[in-house]
């Protein structure tokens, strides 16, 4: 299992949560250094409690479950999880292990409407779940599909759809000319930015400037330029053992 903690206020939250679902642990988040020990034993206490692990859930009359791939119960936590079923009633089998014992527990459901909550839960787990297929080998172009599908149908934001809200009163006139205006981005807290005599102070303020540093760049560069030494050392030794066989 993997738990990711992420301390300060810009940690990379998106990839330590895909890792934690990935490795069926959670992520944890420390705003605050004070509340750092705080956390860390909640979480120590937390994942010491396990009370049931290699969840599965099957049943009859079920077309989909999300999450699809069911993180591990612990003490205080309830098991969350959302179905898709192809009539309106349906039995659940819900097996796990409990304390190194094997545990099960059947259930009767029955469905909901479309318009219910629980069924943009189910849509808004399954697009999530559609976004992580790629590690199954799912094609891309094939889980765009699924999702937009999802988005549209549920009326939801994804990553390739949108809402938009139009408004029919019109408050501008017609004659009268569009402007626009670029808006300074927020900095991360603590970041101290500090300005030099060649620096245009006035543009920075205004955002037209201020670029923050991107993570990684020209790794490309640096990954070729450690082969090619690589390649010379090597190429260097085998001439050097070379000589030393023609002197002998």
């Amino acid at each position: 299992r993997l738990f990711t903690v992420g301390i300060g206020s810009a940690p990379n939250a998106y990839f330590m949560t895909e890792a934690a679902i990935a490795g069926r642990g959670t992520f944890t988040f420390v705003d605050e250094t004070s509340q750092a020990k705080q956390k860390m034993e909640a979480l120590i206490r937390k994942i010491s409690r396990p009370v049931l692990t290699d969840i599965a859930i099957k049943g009859k009359g079920i077309a989909t479950i999300t999450p699809r791939l069911i993180p591990d119960l612990y003490y205080g936590e309830p098991l969350a999880f959302s179905v898709q079923m192809t009539e309106p009633n349906a039995e659940l089998q819900i097996t796990g292990r409990f304390d190194q014992t094997a545990w099960k527990e059947t259930l009767e459901v029955q469905a909901t409407g479309k318009d219910a909550g629980i069924a943009l839960a189910w849509a808004k787990r399954s697009a999530d779940d559609w976004n992580r297929s790629y590690l199954r080998g799912v094609p891309k172009d094939f889980a765009e599909d699924q999702i937009t599908k999802l988005g549209l149908d549920y009326q939801f934001v994804t990553p390739y759809t949108s809402l938009v809200a139009v408004d029919p009163e019109v408050s501008r006139p017609k004659d009268e000319g569009l402007t626009s205006k670029t808006l300074p981005s927020q900095k991360p807290e603590g970041l101290e930015i500090k300005y030099s005599s060649k620096v245009d102070v006035k543009a920075i303020f205004n955002g037209t400037s201020l670029a923050m540093a991107q993570t990684a760049t020209g790794y490309e560069l640096t990954l070729m330029a450690g082969l090619m030494l690589f390649l010379l050392s090597a190429f260097g030794l085998r001439l050097a053992k070379r000589s030393k066989e023609v002197v002998a």
